[in-house]
């Protein structure tokens, strides 16, 4: 599966938060500060048909289903309509076995993880965060992170949780869980 960083597109302007017009996200936001849900999209749509979405495309139906307002993307406002776009059913789950067979059976799940919550230190950030879970082998997960670097997962205890591979991160399932606790919904399920 191709693998899409953020952190190529700081030439590309992404504006959110846009209901406050003086963050630094609504000033110059771009891919590289908050495109991870972007990223995450344009992966699963080149995976899941024959079709490619380029970063520039998702930026514009993110704007057309007004998924910027807020910091990051709103998966709920931009999901739907990218899964109806390009021949796709789209849903949202809190439920880890219900992501877990849906890879299963051949879906993509991008998940929302939230960061540090107390004395917990997030796996895949600090703060909110999508990374798309791609393939499922036993317990574990292989996870395809927009925001991907070797030292990120070198951090904390983070590298007792992670193996990587390649440029793709593989957890037990449990892992992803725990990281996207605290948001709702924890799973954007894309299927064929």
């Amino acid at each position: 599966m191709n693998h899409i960083s953020q952190l190529d597109y700081e030439h590309i302007t992404y504006k959110t938060n846009i209901t406050d017009p003086t963050s630094h996200f609504a000033q110059s936001g771009t891919i590289r500060r908050a495109g991870c849900g972007i990223c995450c999209l344009c992966m699963m749509v080149a995976h899941l048909t024959t079709k490619g979405m380029s970063i520039q495309e998702c930026v514009r139906h993110a704007y057309k289903t007004k998924a910027n307002l807020l910091p990051g993307t709103d998966m709920e406002r931009v999901g739907p309509f990218i899964a109806e776009h390009y021949g796709l059913t789209y849903k949202t789950s809190n439920d880890v076995y219900e992501m877990m067979a849906a890879i299963e059976a051949g879906g993509l799940v991008i998940a929302n993880v939230g960061g540090d919550n107390g004395d917990y230190e997030g796996v895949f950030s600090h703060e909110g965060h999508f990374v798309l879970a791609a393939d499922v082998a036993d317990d574990t997960l292989r996870i395809l992170d927009p925001t991907f670097s070797i030292e990120k997962y070198e951090e904390g205890n983070r590298s007792q949780k992670v193996t990587l591979l390649n440029g793709d991160v593989y957890c037990h399932y449990l892992v992803l869980d725990k990281d996207c606790e605290t948001r709702t919904p924890r799973y954007h399920i894309f299927e064929k």
